[in-house]
């Protein structure tokens, strides 16, 4: 592990709700903070692989897995690493902070419950297949996917299995929670030799883990549902944002896109916002899908989430550019070049900064 850090003491930041994947169990992708200038990147750590995930941050305090198996604790003002966690395989699952424990899954089949003060091992539940799935945490339990086909409740105190749900095939999308119900996407590929892939969107009660209601979509479906104002938001078939009711699942509304709709949406202020072409950023309201507008980024945009705070939209593209966008007007306010070639993935908001991994190993903090 290599740091490099040139640190900019910050002080008299808003705190935020970076906890969880995407700013919270609804999976909107909208923190509480001031939005940050995208000046200069302030520091940047090197970890030992590509960052495939998002950071969850708490108390001045980063928390990020890498590919090379370690889940990484950093001053959020500084970048000093506070402590690491070594794991046997590569970490694609975005951590949750909760109850004092950072909860994360690994390629290795564990679902790891670490003290998020000194990194130290708390607990460790074993499942039959790599995890991926960014877990989410309520009311002492915590939810997530596995390769293995399954959805866990689990006792965020123990470790003890609440409940499992089996599905046709693997879990990898992020889970997200509202309103007593647990929503994730799956993927069965039906036919390798043709390529054919199913994808489904599940609800299921939390306390239970019965099954509410289920959709079935064409094409590979593992990326996040977002839920606000009791409208669950999905991508299907690589091409369509679809809205269905959340507590029944009936459709509502659905936006298709030539180029295809690239990006889970980012929900906030009544309005959605997501990447809908290779270089295009569109923002529709989200109780009936109109388009409100529709940005030209001038270069090739990302497939990850974009993120909301105060007003501004931030989406990455391709290039290594982070790109912030006023939420009310559609115009660009500035263009940020981080100076890498590799993948950039979605973005988080804590404290008027913005952190972001990437491929090429490092996370970004940026004021």
């Amino acid at each position: 592990m290599i740091l490099m850090a040139t640190a900019i003491l910050l002080a008299g930041y808003d705190t935020g709700n970076a906890n969880s994947y995407r700013g919270g169990g609804a999976r909107t992708g909208t923190y509480n903070s001031s939005a940050p200038e995208l000046v200069a990147s302030i520091w940047e750590l090197e970890t030992n692989g590509s960052v495939f995930t998002s950071p969850a941050i708490v108390d001045g305090i980063v928390y990020i897995g890498s590919q090379g198996g370690s889940l990484y604790a950093v001053e959020r003002d500084s970048g000093e690493v506070k402590w690491r966690f070594d794991t046997e395989r590569e970490i694609s699952s975005s951590p949750e902070i909760a109850d004092g424990l950072v909860l994360f899954g690994c390629s290795d089949a564990n679902f790891y419950a670490l003290d998020r003060v000194t990194g130290r091992k708390k607990w460790v539940f074993r499942s039959s297949r790599g995890i991926h799935s960014s877990p989410v945490a309520a009311d002492g339990v915590v939810y997530f996917g596995s390769d293995d086909h399954h959805l866990y409740a689990v006792d965020i105190g123990t470790g003890g299995l609440k409940w499992k749900f089996r599905t046709r095939g693997s879990i990898d999308s992020a889970i997200a929670i509202h309103d007593g119900i647990v929503y994730f996407s799956n993927y069965l590929l039906k036919n390798p030799d043709l390529e054919e892939e199913e994808g489904n969107i599940y609800a299921v009660d939390c306390k239970t883990g019965k099954q509410i209601w289920q959709t079935k979509t064409k094409g590979i479906v593992n990326v996040a549902p977002a839920v606000a104002g009791g409208i669950l938001y999905y991508l299907a078939d690589i091409v369509e944002l679809r809205a269905v009711d959340g507590k029944i699942g009936q459709h509502l509304w659905k936006t298709e896109s030539q180029d295809g709709v690239f990006s889970p949406p980012a929900l906030a202020d009544g309005m959605a916002y997501f990447t809908c072409g290779s270089d295009s950023f569109c923002a529709v309201d989200s109780k009936t899908g109109s388009l409100k507008w529709k940005l030209d980024a001038k270069t090739i945009l990302s497939n990850k989430a974009p993120a909301v705070a105060d007003g501004v939209v931030f989406l990455s593209g391709e290039d290594g550019v982070i790109i912030s966008v006023d939420t009310n007007t559609g115009k660009t306010i500035r263009t940020l070049d981080i100076k890498t070639e590799d993948t950039i993935f979605s973005p988080v908001i804590d404290s008027g900064m913005l952190f972001v991994g990437s491929s090429d190993r490092y996370l970004y903090a940026i004021k």
